[in-house]
């Protein structure tokens, strides 16, 4: 079985990523659509590339894609990493970050904290979510790295953003963010 970090990277150099993301996209949708049918009301988030960010017609695909299985937009949570968001053109990325949220679609960052972030944007960026990189979460039981997600989790409720961990392991890491409120 390969995970995603093993062929995702050679999708996006070699330009199959979108092809590949709306296959992806595609799939999510419908195995949402046959939850729904059988009575489970699930959220379904979807983690789009640089290259599918800078498509101008990314969101019509969406847009598309959710009519055909009769999903309602609220239903989508879109992530997006911290590389993702501050890598490309401003202009593409607030045209993209504007039109997922005139359309209700949930924006996530996802990888927070991974060395790209420049916090001035999440004050205006309209971002829902945020989730900690698996790297702060691993580091929980250590007072330092405790205090500092405490802070990012701070930070984030200050910003009206829900907030939650990558990659909790252990009860001990799922205590620690359930005190702190990131869930």
């Amino acid at each position: 079985m390969s995970l995603p970090d093993d062929f995702i990277p050679m999708a996006e150099e070699t330009g199959q990523i979108i092809p590949l993301g709306g296959r992806i996209l595609e799939e999510a949708l419908r195995q949402t659509r046959a939850w729904r049918d059988e009575g489970l009301d699930l959220k379904i988030a979807i983690n789009l590339s640089a290259k599918e960010l800078s498509n101008p017609r990314i969101l019509e695909r969406i847009d598309r894609i959710l009519k055909t299985y009769g999903i309602a937009a609220e239903a989508l949570e879109l992530e997006l990493t911290e590389s993702t968001l501050f890598r490309y053109d401003s202009q593409e990325t607030a045209r993209f970050v504007e039109g997922a949220k005139s359309r209700n679609f949930t924006l996530t960052i996802d990888d927070f904290g991974t060395g790209f972030s420049a916090f001035s944007y999440l004050h205006y960026l309209p971002i829902s979510k945020i989730k900690l990189d698996r790297s702060f979460i691993a580091a929980i039981g250590d007072a330092d790295h405790e205090a500092l997600v405490g802070g990012l989790v701070d930070l984030g409720h200050r910003l009206g953003c829900r907030v939650t961990g990558e990659g909790v392991e252990t009860v001990e890491q799922l205590r620690f963010l359930t005190r702190v409120g990131a869930v």
